[in-house]
């Protein structure tokens, strides 16, 4: 089978998601939230190999598990509008601590060896409401402690995953 085609695009499916700026977020306050599509063989016409055992992070600039926004886990991830009594769920991420994502038609129960799974089959659309099987929509906003240090704050969001 072909290898995945695994992207992620700004919500609404159009744009390669490349970078983000959560922009100036003070101390014990909230970022807005940022959201993205996961994908899995977008716009393919042949399958490819399912992703499973998906996973995300945060990690430095570098690529590595340093800095105040890796280690103090301020980044948070909502998968898919996960919720509890009406409010979504959020999962503080951050170097080893990492969240399993998936695909909207799976749920957690489905999550297997810690991560989530993207089938690589032909979507049945083009548009994340259309390709649940291919797609999930992934919310990401910063929890700034009340003792947050002042300054610039930099890192990447780290998506993962393996396939046979």
């Amino acid at each position: 089978m072909p290898t995945p085609v695994f992207q992620v695009y700004e919500s609404g499916g159009t744009t390669v998601a490349t970078s983000h700026s959560f922009g100036q977020v003070k101390a014990g306050n909230e970022s807005a939230v940022y959201e993205v599509e996961v994908w899995n063989n977008k716009g393919g016409s042949t399958a490819v190999s399912d992703v499973i055992e998906a996973t995300v992070t945060t990690t430095d600039a570098s690529g590595g598990n340093t800095g105040d926004v890796v280690t103090g886990k301020y980044m948070n991830l909502n998968v898919n509008g996960e919720n509890s009594s009406g409010t979504l769920t959020w999962t503080a991420i951050g170097g080893t601590n990492k969240a399993p994502i998936r695909a909207a038609a799976y749920t957690s129960a489905d999550d297997s060896g810690g991560g989530g799974k993207f089938d690589g089959s032909v979507p049945a659309g083009s548009t994340a409401a259309a390709a649940t099987n291919n797609c999930g929509i992934m919310k990401f906003k910063i929890v700034l402690p009340n003792n947050a240090t002042s300054g610039k704050k930099t890192g990447k969001i780290r998506f993962e995953g393996y396939y046979v």
